[in-house]
């Protein structure tokens, strides 16, 4: 095991005072503690380097490479590249739990800490053999990942593509309140009996829960269950699968963050459900008509702590016809299966790629 300060010099990042309000469309990449996420117009450094994020996500390492730039809240690492392969130091540096982290409101990892690091350092040969497979095994897992994220784009798309902006209406499709075709109330009150629970009932869904896009039955699964006898005995309710769920507080009312449930579940009061009239308007039409929907529109201000249900009855929703929700709503679902098929996996892949970095580090003389 060797120190890195044997082999490697460092630089704090961000020291042209760079930062993200001067990322321009095109340019030299720019490394922050998230990694390559935009590009600047001057560069900083012409070598590569392995950046380690120092605050925040301590210990994520990204490799930079040609001309680049890093932002505050990194630590760059330069190592000899007679003596180590910077993609091999990238994979034995790109492990969180690996480092010692300092702090407790505001987790960062010391200078000093990085610099007495230490690492196995193989013969170039054998660091260029491990690298190649990490970075075979890393290319798998992008592919799946990328094939995820083209897979949650398609969605959205094929709306615009088929209705339109459901805000404009351009296609001029009949427009009804979404009081008229969903049944809307908000929820009920958490449950604070211990009675209330049982592992046989129908799912609890809370806040926490909405940001996720469907509530899907894996998610139900782990939740807490309540009591059927419980639920009825204090006349609460059970929102039939389909409903739409919109926070009505908090910062996700500003961040359009919906969820649509897959299976039936009772319901935080945080939440407005409108379980929708399926003789006039698909379940899943609806959610995508719902991700455009904006209620500081309506309530005519920036910024919206609380969402009233008044706005939200009076809320307007383009109804094309039936059939071609429908057929949308099929569709959707399809790239939702294939969505959910791409992120199990990448996280296969993932820990394929982490099981295969561990045993070959952990061979490595």
């Amino acid at each position: 095991m060797v120190r890195l300060d044997d082999f490697c010099t460092f630089s704090a990042g961000g020291k042209t005072r760079v930062n993200k309000s001067h990322y321009v469309d095109e340019g030299y990449p720019a490394f922050s503690a998230a990694g390559q996420d935009g590009f600047v117009e001057n560069w900083e450094y012409d070598r590569p380097a392995v950046v380690v994020a120092s605050i925040g996500t301590c210990g994520k390492a990204y490799l930079a490479t040609g001309k680049w730039t890093s932002l505050a809240n990194t630590y760059i690492v330069f190592p000899d590249t007679e003596i180590c392969h910077p993609d091999y130091l990238l994979h034995v540096l790109d492990d969180e739990s690996s480092w010692f982290v300092s702090g407790s409101v505001q987790p960062f990892i010391k200078p000093a800490d990085i610099k007495a690091r230490k690492v196995p350092l193989p013969s170039f040969d054998r660091q260029l053999r491990i690298a190649g497979i990490l970075n075979r095994a890393a290319g798998i897992e992008r592919l799946h990942c990328g094939a995820g994220d083209r897979a949650r784009k398609f969605a959205p798309a094929l709306f615009a593509r088929m209705f339109g902006d459901p805000v404009e209406n351009p296609m001029g499709w009949e427009t009804r309140t979404l009081d008229e075709i969903a049944d809307l109330s908000a929820g009920d009150p958490a449950p604070q009996d211990p009675g209330a629970f049982a592992p046989d009932g129908p799912p609890f869904v809370r806040m926490q829960d909405v940001g996720r896009g469907h509530v899907s039955p894996e998610l139900a699964e782990s939740t807490d269950r309540l009591n059927p006898a419980w639920l009825r005995e204090n006349r609460l309710r059970v929102f039939p699968q389909g409903s739409l769920l919109i926070p009505k507080s908090g910062a996700s009312v500003n961040l359009n963050h919906r969820a649509m449930l897959a299976v039936d579940a009772h319901v935080v009061s945080h939440l407005a459900i409108a379980a929708p009239h399926r003789s006039v308007v698909d379940p899943v039409y609806l959610f995508w008509w719902s991700v455009h929907y904006d209620p500081r529109a309506h309530a005519q201000v920036t910024t919206l702590p609380s969402l009233k249900l008044s706005v939200l009855r009076q809320a307007e929703v383009p109804l094309p016809p039936l059939d071609l929700q429908r057929r949308f709503a099929a569709i959707a679902k399809d790239a939702a299966r294939m969505s959910s098929r791409a992120k199990a996996a990448a996280g296969a892949a993932s820990a394929l790629t982490a099981a295969l970095a561990a045993r070959l580090l952990e061979q490595t003389p």
